[in-house]
């Protein structure tokens, strides 16, 4: 039961990948709902930072060779023709799609920037919080890179990217990061076919498609009335995500408590990692049990109760929940951009103090929101 936008959302990026793609694309409900949350204090990108060996773009003098890079990255696009696509909407209804930007500038997308000494993590986690506090630009392509030159190893280079979450989501974004990849070292860059934009599609076609879209709309209801009337499975799964929607309404109006992180949001952000062994995850999971992100859900409980209680909040009765976004894509789907993803929202067990029992408390929780189908109630 996915809206029709959604549907033909994903089936337009299927046919990005076979080369005959319509003039402009729809965005889908869901990828078009993450343009209207942006707010000053709220940037809807995703980003990450990444660390490379630098053999394949080391120029003669050492640096990154900039240029080369780009050159690479733009070989790559016609495996992602949305990195050469802008925001445009149609006139009246404001909605939301993508056409080829007959702007595009590599130059606007991938810049170039280096490192104060000593060029440690701590620089490069700053300079990523002051790139990730700065909202994309709308009017331009929905990414960028910055190569980071002067890292403290010299043999390696860093790349701070992002990218709006209108454009992918986490599984799209693995998806994406993994077409500009190689499994080896580049020695030379193929040559890449001139980029030609398509014209934007007129006025008066986005009016026409918008007319003929609501004037089907009555048929096209009435055909789902008829196949739930028709059909049992169509019936009991129309009746199972409706529970859903329902149960996450529900669940998601319930209030939580007031503490230190209910504030209004600065456009500011801070970057951090650390680095652990995974061994010690999997030891865990398989004496206990859970998943990957279950353990997720319980290390950043256990991080927000230590956050709160150097804060001197008061924990007896406090209510904190998180969102964890649910891949609902099929394998057919991989490779296309856009979102397709749920959430489970999900009560984080701040008040207990044994690390143990707050994953138990967490593999119970989720696992009773699957079994409900708590994510299907976004989907629907």
């Amino acid at each position: 039961m996915r809206g029709w936008n959604d549907s033909e959302s994903r089936h337009t990026l299927r046919l990005f990948r076979r080369g005959t793609t319509p003039a402009y694309t729809r965005l889908s409900p869901q990828d078009t709902s993450f343009l209207a949350f942006e707010k000053p204090g709220i940037h809807m990108h995703v980003g990450a930072a990444a660390i490379f060996d630098a053999t394949s773009f080391r120029a003669s003098s050492g640096a990154v060779d900039v240029d080369k890079f780009r050159r690479y990255i733009t070989s790559r696009f016609p495996m992602l023709p949305r990195c050469r696509q802008r925001l445009a909407y149609v006139p009246v209804t404001r909605q939301p799609i993508w056409i080829d930007d007959p702007d595009f500038k590599i130059e606007n997308h991938i810049k170039e920037v280096t490192l104060p000494a000593p060029g440690d993590d701590a620089a490069l986690k700053q300079l990523a919080g002051e790139i990730f506090s700065r909202p994309l630009d709308r009017s331009r392509s929905l990414w960028e890179m910055w190569v980071v030159q002067g890292h403290e190893h010299l043999d390696r280079f860093a790349i701070i990217s992002k990218a709006h979450h209108g454009m992918i989501d986490g599984i799209a974004g693995m998806d994406f990061i993994g077409a500009l990849l190689t499994p080896e070292a580049v020695a030379e860059t193929p040559a890449t076919p001139a980029f030609v934009p398509r014209p934007a599609p007129a006025r008066a076609r986005l009016l026409w498609d918008e007319a003929l879209r609501y004037a089907s709309t009555p048929y096209r209801l009435a055909k789902g009335i008829v196949g739930l009337a028709t059909d049992g499975d169509a019936r009991r799964e129309f009746g199972s995500r409706s529970l859903a929607l329902v149960r996450f309404f529900v669940r998601g109006i319930r209030g939580t408590s007031n503490s230190p992180l209910s504030v209004t949001p600065t456009t500011a952000r801070s970057f951090d990692w650390f680095v652990r062994d995974r061994t010690e995850e999997r030891s865990l999971r398989a004496r206990i049990g859970g998943t990957r992100d279950d353990v997720t859900l319980a290390t950043s409980a256990g991080a927000v109760r230590d956050f709160l209680m150097r804060n001197g909040t008061r924990l007896r009765g406090l209510r904190l929940r998180a969102m964890a976004p649910i891949n609902l894509r099929t394998n057919s789907e991989r490779g296309t951009l856009g979102n397709h993803v749920s959430m489970l929202i999900v009560d984080l067990p701040v008040t207990e103090a044994d690390p143990r029992r707050r994953f138990e408390r967490i593999i119970s929780t989720t696992a009773r929101l699957k079994q409900h189908k708590h994510d299907l109630g976004v989907d629907i």
